[in-house]
């Protein structure tokens, strides 16, 4: 995400900084002779998970319905709070759980990518690779977003969903990238403009996820979740986000097992139920922004742009390490890869 806006919720404060403009080249590059831009960055090992995905799990990423509550368990005292009641404050947040969830991965349909891509504050447009370490410039940009520049970016196994400064949602063919205007509207359901966005996969197709701050049902403004198709774009509120986090903006992304994960220029990393809102874990991943910052997940593991030369760190859940691999030469401001596995 670009440095535009910063707002703390809990004082709603504003602060502004600057950006450059978006340069205007042409788009027409071929993937197959694509510019090298390699970053000298430690090679790094992924995995491939490749299963279907159950269909009670794949339902409920579909509705975000709110999951039935665990039984009661025998021998309890049934005025208890269970022990895995959800957390009602920060402080009773516990870390990010490492294990990945009982469902099966989400697979890519028709042979469709999930390769991760990026995108700087100047348009750039990149393939990053995370098993060698490399970022390969594919195009520049060229999106009818006038002096606009990218704000942050979401990914499917076809296309990538560009939210420029002018706040309007561009879609990118991945195959001839070219860029074309959605039918996004800013505002919706009184969002402020610098929203985050991510993809998150269904049985009937994948869905675009918003983390915006207002009002659910009529209650105070904090921050919540909306959710639409890839056509109409229009916005349908999901849930609040439980408990309330203090900073915004957040860059959020999702994965082929369903998981949501937010990170906010501070370097705060929070795991969020998709389809409740409920916060499940934070981590303190001490990676802050450096005046920008992109978050993608990809294959099981966290990855964090920063800066303005794009450094590139690795984030454990499990060990709860971070480690900088190299860095792009460029600011990125988005990232992401389609939520399914090849």
């Amino acid at each position: 995400m670009g440095v535009l806006v910063a707002v703390e919720v809990a004082s709603i404060q504003v602060a502004c900084g600057s950006r450059s403009e978006l340069g205007a080249s042409d788009p027409s590059v071929d993937a197959a002779t694509a510019i090298d831009a390699r970053a000298d960055i430690t090679p790094t090992d992924g995995r491939h998970e490749t299963s279907a995905l159950d269909a009670s799990v794949a339902d409920a990423r579909q509705s975000f319905d709110a999951p039935t509550p665990p039984d009661a368990r025998a021998g309890r005292d049934a005025d208890a709070a269970p022990d895995d009641a959800p957390a009602t404050d920060a402080t009773t947040i516990p870390p990010i759980d490492a294990s990945l969830p009982d469902a099966t991965a989400m697979r890519c349909v028709d042979g469709g990518s999930s390769a991760p891509y990026l995108v700087s504050d100047t348009g750039e447009f990149f393939r990053f690779d995370a098993a060698n370490g490399s970022a390969t410039l594919l195009t520049s940009l060229v999106c009818p977003a006038g002096p606009s520049a990218p704000w942050t970016m979401a990914v499917t196994s076809d296309a990538a969903y560009v939210l420029y400064t002018d706040w309007q949602l561009y879609r990118v063919d991945l195959r001839t990238f070219a860029c074309s205007a959605t039918n996004y509207v800013e505002g919706q359901l009184g969002f402020p403009a610098n929203v985050g966005v991510a993809t998150v996969g269904t049985l009937s197709g994948d869905r675009l996820l918003v983390y915006g701050l207002g009002s659910f049902d009529g209650g105070p403004s904090g921050a919540m979740l909306a959710s639409s198709d890839l056509s109409s774009f229009e916005l349908d509120p999901v849930a609040p986000i439980v408990p309330n986090p203090i900073n915004y903006p957040v860059d959020i992304k999702s994965d082929a097992y369903g998981r949501l994960f937010a990170a906010d220029a501070s370097g705060l990393l929070l795991s969020v139920n998709a389809s409740t809102g409920q916060i499940l874990g934070r981590d303190e991943t001490g990676i802050a922004s450096g005046g920008s910052w992109a978050l993608l997940v990809y294959e099981e593991q966290i990855y964090l742009f920063t800066g303005a030369r794009g450094q590139v760190h690795r984030y454990d859940i499990a060990t709860k390490q971070a480690s900088q691999l190299g860095n792009t030469g460029h600011t990125i401001v988005g990232a992401g890869a389609a939520p399914c596995l090849r």
